[in-house]
């Protein structure tokens, strides 16, 4: 191969879970949003937005600040069902296991390894956990659909 499409394909990120979408999303799952969020923080219009929001409260929950600790942002649901999602997280995380947070007592968030977390309504995450390492049937709808625009932009959906 030559090593120019090599660096090609190395610098043209697609999301960090791989490009089938894992097998613990939601059964019916029917729309995936990708935020590339390292990228999208580090643009231009993202510094300018930094800046701001620095003067804000600083956005945590189970230790995870998402400026710092999350690279890439997978929004997946079905839109019917009371516009439930859950999100996946890859970035660089020391949590480990199961946390809730009294302030939001319907959501958990679960580390599945160091460089993934899972956060939603709590019977999302509780099914998605079920779900992890089983090899549930990709949805193949979606990952037709995402596969030709996942990995070129920052920000992208799929329903």
């Amino acid at each position: 191969m030559n090593m120019r499409w090599l660096a090609f394909l190395l610098a043209v990120p697609a999301f960090g879970l791989g490009p089938v979408l894992p097998d613990f999303l939601p059964a019916g799952t029917n729309f995936v949003i990708g935020v590339q969020l390292h990228r999208v923080l580090e643009s231009p219009l993202g510094k300018k937005f930094g800046a701001e929001a620095a003067k804000l409260p600083q956005a945590q929950f189970g230790g995870i600040d998402f400026a710092r600790d999350v690279d890439e942002i997978l929004i997946a649901g079905n839109a019917k069902d009371n516009n439930e999602a859950l999100l996946v997280l890859k970035g660089r995380f020391t949590g480990t296991g199961v946390i809730s947070d009294p302030k939001m007592p319907k959501a958990l968030l679960a580390f599945l390894d160091a460089s993934t977390a899972i956060a939603g309504d709590a019977a999302l995450v509780r099914a998605a956990l079920d779900l992890h390492g089983k090899g549930a049937p990709p949805h193949a709808g979606l990952e037709t659909r995402i596969a030709s625009f996942a990995g070129q932009y920052d920000i992208w959906g799929a329903g």
